[in-house]
């Protein structure tokens, strides 16, 4: 009997991730996108991954580009995170400035890693880049989480 992907969605809720805002810069436009499939690969190379689903604006931008930009967001950034889930990027009433290769940085937040594509590997229903990191900046602060299809903060444990 194959797989639910509803109970798989389910079960997979279970794993808390950082939510973060992908941007990039393709003919002069800006775009931008909500994601928590973001994961640090390797060290040395330093290399990151991001899940892009099919047809996604963010993700031509950045495979036509070649760059992107990870700007994990902290616990105060829950209306950023929504306004860049929808479909299209919309960065109107958004503090941001360009970055390297006119990519987007968005104001705020924990910290940026701007990215060259290093490769794109076919993912089922997405794309899987892989970019090595050029460059990366960060402040302490409590992050914005993703469990069980709602966002969370970090609570001191128990004990």
């Amino acid at each position: 009997m194959p797989l639910d992907p509803l109970d798989y969605r389910k079960v997979i809720g279970h794993f808390a991730t950082g939510v973060t805002v992908v941007t990039a810069a393709h003919n002069g436009e800006p775009y931008g996108m909500t994601a928590n499939s973001v994961t640090s690969v390797s060290l040395t190379p330093t290399l990151l991954l991001v899940c892009f689903m099919d047809g996604s604006e963010t993700g031509i931008a950045v495979r036509e580009s070649g760059w992107f930009c990870v700007n994990i967001l902290d616990a105060t950034q829950v209306d950023l995170s929504n306004k860049f889930a929808k479909q299209a990027s919309d960065f109107d009433g958004v503090a941001w400035h360009q970055g390297e290769m006119g990519v987007p940085v968005l104001e705020g937040g924990l910290g940026h890693v701007f990215c060259r594509v290093d490769r794109v590997v076919d993912g089922g229903d997405h794309e899987i880049v892989i970019g090595e990191v050029v460059t990366c900046d960060g402040t302490d602060g409590d992050p914005l989480l993703f469990y069980e299809g709602k966002y969370r903060q970090i609570a001191p444990l128990k004990g």
